[in-house]
C-alpha cells in the first residue's frame, strides 16, 4: 500500500511539471531565440507591471512589497531573476 502510494505521488508530480513546463510560452521549440527573448522580456515586463498595480505607493515598506510581488511572479512563471538591484551610486565601469 506504501509503495504503490509513493509511485502515484511521483508520477504525479513528474506529469505536474512536465505540464507547468509545456504551459510556459517560451519554452517552445519552434520558437527562434529572438522571439523566446521577446516572450520572456514582455512576461518580466507583465511582472512589474502587475507588482505596480498591487502595490502602488512608493513608501519604503511598499517598494519592499512591490519587489516581493514582483520577484514572486517571475519565480511562478520560470523567469530570470535579478536579486541584486542595480545601485545607483556605484562608479560606472
Amino acid at each position: 500500500m506504501r509503495r504503490s502510494t509513493l509511485i502515484t505521488m511521483t508520477f504525479g508530480f513528474i506529469l505536474a511539471s512536465a505540464a507547468a513546463q509545456a504551459a510556459e510560452p517560451w519554452q517552445s521549440s519552434n520558437l527562434s531565440q529572438l522571439q523566446r527573448s521577446a516572450i520572456v522580456w514582455r512576461e518580466m515586463r507583465d511582472c512589474a507591471q502587475e507588482a505596480a498595480l498591487r502595490v502602488p505607493d512608493h513608501t519604503v515598506e511598499a517598494n519592499r512589497q512591490r519587489e516581493a510581488t514582483r520577484l514572486n511572479c517571475l519565480r511562478v512563471h520560470h523567469l530570470p531573476i535579478d536579486q541584486q538591484p542595480v545601485r545607483q551610486d556605484a562608479p560606472p565601469r
